[in-house]
């Protein structure tokens, strides 16, 4: 007898409700091969439906396929199906029906949270303003030998510098040294200035702030008055604008920095000084290092999400009508200001944070003030 050369892929439908509920492939008449063995989950729903006397109804979906091409055939059909939001009895037959099941799931889950963070950052917007304005801007003297080198750095610094590393290697020891030397004055020079931030941050927030101070050190300033405004708003914008920052990441705004500015920059004061930081070069916002957290915990993003949502669910609840965030911290200098910010981001490590979670909102309540967001 000869082998029968191609086969069938052909459904089960189930007549009370018109659902396809099986895929499956056989050289037979699938009339036949339906009266055969199948899984036990199959199995009993046959079972079911012959109790409640009825039969499932057969579908063929491809017919006349190379029997070699059958297994293939069948789970491309099961792949189909399952994409289109069907549910079928063996659906975890096939690692690549499991691994559609799991992409599909993955891809739903991110785009729910996404959509989830995004509500909530627009909420925050709306309550809060956006980041707290840098007030006056604590003055910082430059130390004369880091100004020495930096009034000398111009736009092909860098370039010319890693130029000579292959040309003139003992030139680029001697300038690389010299570059070392302002840089590490101006690091000490800020952490001075902003004592109490580097304080509260702690070690991790302290590299950044230095990794930061480096990259200022070689970006070209005419006036030590416009280093001391860099330098102040830089730690400015990691405590007080990387929580908003973090958030519209989150919620998958802003993916450059004019968007976010035209997003987070509704005070004047912020605009400006989010203008001046991306002036400063290319894509420079979203360059600077302010991830003073690990990756396994949760950031400041997360942590202004639930701040908003519990300050929300409390102005609803007593009438309260939510402040700006500028209204709170238009007075004093940055450096009174950029603690409270920090301790904001800080407070993203004790938390454990998903939109919507009635729990945290009860602790964030404990761990903010609210008299740091809100005059009302």
């Amino acid at each position: 007898m000869t082998k029968t050369a191609t086969g069938t892929v052909y459904g089960l439908i189930d007549p009370r409700n018109g659902k396809l509920r099986y895929i499956g492939q056989t050289k037979q008449r699938p009339a036949t091969r339906v009266r055969g063995k199948y899984a036990p989950r199959v199995v009993a729903w046959l079972a079911e439906m012959r109790g409640a006397g009825v039969r499932p109804s057969i579908v063929v979906l491809r017919e006349n396929v190379p029997a070699a091409g059958l297994l293939a055939a069948e789970r491309e059909e099961i792949a189909r199906v399952l994409l289109a939001g069907g549910e079928l009895l063996n659906e975890l037959s096939t690692a690549d029906a499991r691994e559609l099941i799991r992409q599909r799931d993955e891809v739903e889950r991110a785009a729910a949270e996404q959509a989830a963070w995004r509500e909530l950052a627009g909420v925050a917007l709306d309550m809060l303003g956006g980041p707290l304005p840098p007030g006056d801007l604590a003055e910082i003297e430059i130390p004369e030998a880091s100004w020495a080198y930096m009034s000398r750095v111009d736009r092909g610094h860098r370039e010319r510098m890693n130029t000579l590393i292959h040309s003139d290697w003992p030139l680029w020891r001697d300038l690389s040294l010299e570059q070392e030397e302002a840089t590490r004055k101006l690091q000490w020079c800020v952490r001075g200035a902003f004592g109490d931030a580097t304080g509260t941050g702690g070690d991790r927030f302290v590299g950044d702030l230095d990794h930061n101070v480096s990259a200022i050190a070689v970006t070209p300033h005419s006036t030590r008055a416009e280093v001391s405004c860099h330098l102040a708003l830089m730690v400015w914008y990691m405590t007080a604008v990387h929580p908003w920052r973090h958030l519209a990441e989150l919620g998958g705004m802003a993916p450059d920095d004019a968007s976010f500015i035209a997003w987070a920059g509704q005070d004047p004061g912020v605009r400006d000084a989010l203008e001046f930081l991306a002036a400063r070069g290319e894509n420079a916002l979203r360059n600077i290092p302010h991830r003073y957290y690990s990756q396994w915990e949760k950031g400041p993003g997360h942590t202004l999400g639930a701040v908003a949502a519990t300050r929300r669910a409390g102005s609803r609840s007593r009438g309260v009508s939510p402040g700006v965030s500028g209204q709170a911290g238009n007075a004093g200098d940055s450096r009174t200001r950029i603690p409270v910010c920090l301790a904001l981001c800080n407070d993203a490590r004790n938390s454990c944070v998903s939109p919507g979670s009635a729990a945290l909102q009860r602790r964030v309540r404990v761990l903010v003030p609210r008299s740091c967001f809100c005059s009302g």
